[in-house]
């Protein structure tokens, strides 16, 4: 469970394929002090590290997610969701699932890295490549580093946990969901696989304002923009 603090917003950060939800506690001295960090992690990786990686599919991150908001009495206030690449997949679920259990949903969604969830994923499946080409399309998205691979032992705990979260951010299936009523921001890397087609996609999932963010770098730019995103989100207020 997440003690949380009495600011007057909480901010939720979502994890990337392989990430930690700890990721972002460098943007913390960014914030606002009106806006708190609330870490919230997956089976597997960070304080969880010691918990097996039971997920088979979006539903059961989703489901387990809801459970740690929900014990936390995190509905009671007002909140931002932010998620990038499997991570916007998750808030999307999430706030599906959120709905349908007529709690509280997030004033305002941030979703990175990641195309809308559309009916069909058409994009290559790196999670069923060979271990020597997973890993080479891993390198191509910059989401490790060379020095990763010095150790063996990171290799036999993180891959397992990286393909099995690609596999499940790429057979992602998406029901037609209702469109809901908070403002969503999509940031996005100008050198990012997603066609302006999957980008712009974003629209359908919101009644409100959809705007767009576009930053220099590729699928990982945030790890340069931790500032400038935070800036987004407090303006968002």
């Amino acid at each position: 469970m997440k003690i949380l603090g009495n600011k007057e917003y909480a901010l939720i950060c979502l994890p990337y394929a392989g990430g930690s939800s700890t990721y972002y506690n460098r943007w913390r001295q960014f914030l606002p002090p009106n806006i708190e960090m609330c870490i919230y992690e997956l089976a597997g990786r960070g304080a969880r590290a010691s918990e097996p990686t039971i997920y088979k599919n979006l539903d059961d991150i989703v489901k387990d997610l809801f459970s740690q908001m929900d014990a936390d009495n995190l509905f009671c206030r007002p909140y931002y969701l932010f998620g990038h690449s499997l991570g916007a997949l998750i808030t999307i679920k999430l706030c599906d699932l959120i709905r349908r259990k007529e709690k509280a949903l997030p004033i305002h969604l941030f979703v990175s890295g990641e195309g809308a969830p559309i009916h069909t994923r058409e994009h290559k499946k790196i999670h069923m490549l060979n271990d020597q080409d997973f890993i080479y399309e891993l390198k191509k998205l910059g989401g490790i580093t060379d020095d990763f691979f010095l150790f063996p032992e990171l290799q036999e705990y993180y891959l397992p946990i990286l393909r099995n979260d690609l596999k499940i951010a790429e057979t992602a299936v998406f029901d037609t969901i209702i469109p809901f009523d908070f403002n969503l921001s999509v940031l996005i890397g100008k050198e990012d696989v997603w066609t302006s087609d999957q980008i712009f996609k974003w629209n359908d999932y919101t009644n409100g304002i959809c705007n767009f963010h576009f930053f220099q770098g590729g699928h990982f730019y945030l790890s340069n923009y931790g500032k400038e995103i935070t800036h987004i989100i407090s303006h968002c207020l």
